[in-house]
């Protein structure tokens, strides 16, 4: 017989340490790693962000009656030249030489129009969410790779968000070892997804 496994809140205790030790050790000194809470619960989140690229993990862990331990990953991945662009995400105080201004501009050629803007942000969002889902499953593990647009908050001259064509991963994993094998190939099944 076993010592018993302490298991409070759904999770058994040290699980979440475990998972923060092994992101610290795999994924490098430049990634912010963390236990943290939402409302979804308690989990570890890894964040990665540079001038290229951003990245952030969250695992989250329960355990069932029968002290089976379920995983959910979660994963948004963007890379910065996958922009959506927007009139305050270019920071350019003169929309006449913005690129995007003769698509939004409004009848006297002056302005912005807000309404063609809106709609065009919208429908570069939609283009991209509509791409396809990849979905992998079996008995007992499902991972989905979907198209998802990633936001970032922006604080130069007024607060806004910044908007990329990304890509996130949901899985449902039932062993820390396939949780290791997911972290591994995630760069792979970014690809399966093109953010162009």
């Amino acid at each position: 017989m076993g010592v018993a496994e302490v298991v409070k809140d759904g999770i058994r205790m040290g699980e979440l340490e475990k998972i923060e030790r092994y992101l610290k050790e795999n994924l490098g000194e430049l990634w912010d790693i963390e236990i943290s809470e939402d409302i979804d619960g308690k989990h570890v989140k890894a964040e990665y962000s540079d001038s290229y690229e951003m990245e952030t993990i969250r695992i989250y862990v329960e355990v069932n009656d029968y002290g089976v331990p379920r995983y959910r990953v979660e994963t948004e991945y963007a890379h910065r030249d996958n922009e959506i662009i927007t009139c305050d995400s270019c920071h350019e105080p003169n929309c006449k030489e913005c690129d995007l201004f003769d698509e939004i501009k409004d009848d006297s050629g002056e302005c912005v129009d807000l309404r063609k803007h809106d709609r065009y942000v919208s429908e570069e969002i939609r283009k991209h969410e509509s791409k396809g889902r990849v979905v992998m499953s079996d008995l007992d593990d499902n991972i989905i790779v979907y198209p998802t647009v990633v936001e970032v908050e922006c604080h130069v001259n007024v607060s806004h968000l910044h908007l990329y064509r990304g890509v996130g991963i949901n899985a449902e994993l039932f062993s820390f070892e396939r949780v290791k094998a997911l972290l591994e190939m995630r760069n792979f099944l970014y690809s399966l997804i093109d953010c162009s």
